[in-house]
């Protein structure tokens, strides 16, 4: 069970008055490997999508698949935040990496506890990846510029036998301040000039020489208890999302 505070953060949305607001229906490509080769420590299952026939495509009502921005968001704002939910497929799910590789060393910024994860490696799981970006009044529904980005909380929630965890990439949104929140950017405007392709990624590096790098997110790893959850470590997060509207 969460503890109140963060309960009253996560656990809350607030409803459209009026005429209820409809979610915009999307397509999630997941990515395996970046441009090096090197295995991100979020990933997707290696099957191809129904649609389109890409690995790491998830499409909206099919094989389980939840893939929208949620009209459901936080702040009255419109549709919306980006969820890829597995939690009711059968057939699909992501993999995560929880290993010594990518947990954060003891001394090293983002380090708070020393990691206790419910397996070691790479597992296939039922899971669910989702940004928050309503939570702090920005919304990638109404992202109208080529090369506009915005940074957001996310969390990606996976099922560990009967009970679930969440790594927590949301920087101060919710109390997890060691950790650090993702770069949504806008690739290209549909017919009504909105953003209709966006990445989701860590945020970039800006090194001194004025080039850019791949970043690498702080994500705390959590697990409810019976009255608080219980901080299971950090661990740096590597991934790469291509949403678009179908």
């Amino acid at each position: 069970m969460k503890c109140r505070g963060i309960a009253l953060v996560f656990g809350v949305t607030l409803a459209f008055a009026g005429r209820p607001v409809p979610n915009i229906l999307v397509s999630s490509y997941i990515s395996d490997l970046d441009t090096n080769g090197t295995a991100y420590s979020i990933q997707s299952d290696g099957q191809a999508g129904p649609t389109h026939g890409v690995v790491g495509e998830y499409d909206n009502a099919l094989q389980g698949v939840t893939s929208i921005l949620t009209a459901n968001t936080y702040n009255q704002e419109p549709p919306g935040d980006w969820q890829l939910d597995l939690l009711s497929s059968t057939v699909r799910t992501m993999r995560l990496t929880l290993s010594s590789v990518n947990a954060i060393p003891a001394g090293q910024p983002g380090y708070t506890v020393p990691p206790n994860p419910p397996f070691q490696g790479t597992d296939n799981l039922v899971s669910k990846f989702e940004e928050k970006c309503t939570g702090i009044l920005l919304d990638m529904g109404t992202m109208n510029k080529v090369g506009q980005t915005i940074i957001c909380p996310a969390i990606f929630r996976f099922n560990w036998g009967s009970t679930y965890y969440r790594v927590y990439m949301t920087g101060s949104f919710g109390g997890y301040n060691e950790t650090s929140q993702v770069q949504i950017q806008c690739n290209s405007l549909g017919s009504n000039s909105l953003c209709s392709d966006w990445f989701v990624d860590p945020v970039p590096v800006v090194n001194p020489d004025g080039t850019v790098t791949s970043g690498r997110a702080v994500g705390r790893l959590a697990t409810p208890g019976r009255k608080a959850e219980i901080n299971a470590g950090d661990y740096y997060m590597t991934f790469h999302v291509h949403i678009t509207r179908p």
